[in-house]
């Protein structure tokens, strides 16, 4: 069983990628291109699956000024803090990218 825990947005870090990988077995499927391409498929949608949780992450967890205190004028900055397993969301794509590697050394081994 696997437990999921996330803070704020980042149940967004887990569909992104699924769904980016499901779009491209579709596309592969629909191309006769599997099953000879899998591992190559597989690395290109964890490729995109980590620049887009990246970008995605960032934009979330950007500081926003809320408001000014009314008696010293300084502004109140919130930092969101969109999270998986505790990891701030823009770094969940260097795990993406650590399994684009894995895929690439067992797709050149094969």
């Amino acid at each position: 069983m696997i437990i999921f825990t996330w803070t704020g947005k980042g149940w967004v870090l887990i569909v992104l990628p699924c769904a980016i990988l499901c779009l491209g077995g579709f596309i592969g499927d629909a191309l006769g291109l599997f099953p000879t391409y899998t591992l190559l498929y597989l690395l290109v949608g964890l490729i995109l699956s980590a620049l887009a949780n990246w970008f995605v992450g960032s934009a979330m967890n950007k500081e926003k000024t809320v408001a000014y205190d009314q008696n010293t004028g300084v502004p109140i900055t919130v930092k969101n803090q969109h999270t998986l397993f505790n990891i701030p969301a823009q770094y969940s794509a260097v795990i993406l990218l650590a399994l684009a590697i894995l895929s690439l050394v067992v797709y050149l081994v094969s």
